[in-house]
């Protein structure tokens, strides 16, 4: 009997503690509860200012998001009224009848007559000048550049079809040989394979981690018992690789033996194309003197030189003392820019040609200057 009463009495305190809510959800879970209904109205009586409490809290929510979207649709409807007024359109409700003899009501865009001119506010200040309606001088001016070009490009084949030349020839070609190194190779390279052209590529030995080497299809090396230099130079073994693997073409690149007319000449006897110019116009170019009297008989101004190659160190200082300028000695047979030397002074004359033929004729194999005047800052 004490124990019943102790139980009943944990109950209650139990029941005491219990907000109203769980006890509701306590109650409703078991139905069987003695005194449901009752318990269940008692609970709902005590719960009823939490209950209209959490409804007011859903009631200020819902009007808070209501007024949100409204204000959400004012603004789109604004933006759209601006939109419509800067074009000049604005809809207007108009009865459609459909096929099957149905109506209904579809908004219509009209465009107006005038457009609706907006009062700025006073903060903006005046409106800004513009130059409305540009695209007719746009348009004239990009009218008059093609015409000027198209003009160029008929003239110049007027006189390209009249001229003694013979008109150049295009052709494809499947494999093409660099017979160059360095970035000169690479640039040739990878514009071959922007063209889906297959490269050969040629390499001296200590050239064989080079780059130039690996970006190419297919490598092969040249001059095993020959210098660095002197194995770019091999002409035939260079044209013997590229006749064994079927080349159609050979790219000299810049240098080596880009300006040799003999190398493209031989190229031309193998029956491969050499890309650049004929062999004659390579000779003339090749050699400076040559050259010099190329561009005095189709009366093109040349800069002062001497008019044949000087080989003694007495007629570099006389061309010195008649100009009286800085000079620039230049090996007669050179090439790439390289053996050329600065003089300043009469009394560095001598010293300078003996050193500028000395280099020259290590390099190209003749000792022959040429003399010229020194233009400083070109550009």
């Amino acid at each position: 009997m004490t124990y019943d009463k102790e139980r009943q009495k944990r109950t209650e305190e139990t029941q005491a503690n219990e907000k109203p809510l769980d006890r509701l959800i306590k109650v409703t879970n078991d139905a069987r509860t003695p005194g449901y209904m009752k318990l269940v109205i008692d609970l709902m009586l005590e719960m009823k200012e939490e209950i209209q409490e959490a409804n007011r809290r859903n009631k200020e929510q819902t009007d808070e998001q209501d007024a949100n979207s409204w204000d959400k649709f004012k603004e789109a409807n604004l933006r759209t009224e601006k939109a419509m007024n800067r074009y000049n359109v604005y809809l207007e409700k108009k009865l459609i009848e459909s096929e099957d003899k149905t109506k209904f009501y579809r908004y219509v865009k009209f465009r107006r007559d005038k457009p609706i001119i907006h009062k700025r506010k006073a903060e903006l200040g005046p409106r800004p000048i513009r130059i409305k309606n540009l695209h007719w001088l746009l348009d004239l001016i990009r009218r008059m550049l093609a015409a000027y070009y198209r003009r160029r490009h008929v003239f110049a084949l007027f006189i390209r079809l009249f001229s003694n030349d013979k008109p150049p020839t295009i052709r494809n070609f499947k494999k093409v040989l660099v017979a160059s190194r360095g970035e000169v190779a690479l640039r040739v390279f990878r514009t071959l394979r922007e063209i889906e052209v297959e490269s050969i590529g040629i390499y001296a030995h200590e050239d064989r981690f080079s780059q130039h080497r690996q970006m190419a299809d297919k490598s092969f090396l040249v001059g095993r018992n020959l210098d660095p230099i002197g194995a770019y130079f091999d002409m035939e073994e260079i044209i013997n690789i590229a006749l064994e693997n079927g080349v159609d073409a050979i790219h000299p690149g810049y240098g080596v033996l880009a300006s040799r007319s003999d190398f493209a000449q031989r190229v031309i006897d193998a029956g491969m194309t050499f890309i650049g110019p004929t062999p004659t116009a390579i000779a003339w170019m090749a050699d400076k003197l040559v050259a010099r009297q190329c561009a005095c008989g189709v009366n093109v101004k040349v800069i002062p030189g001497t008019g044949a190659p000087i080989t003694t160190p007495q007629e570099a200082v006389s061309f010195f003392k008649k100009h009286n300028t800085p000079i620039i000695l230049k090996p007669a047979y050179g090439q790439g820019g390289l053996g050329m030397r600065r003089v300043d002074s009469l009394a560095r004359v001598a010293e300078a040609f003996e050193l500028a033929s000395q280099e020259a004729q290590v390099l190209f194999g003749d000792g022959s200057l040429l003399a010229e005047k020194l233009i400083e800052h070109p550009r």
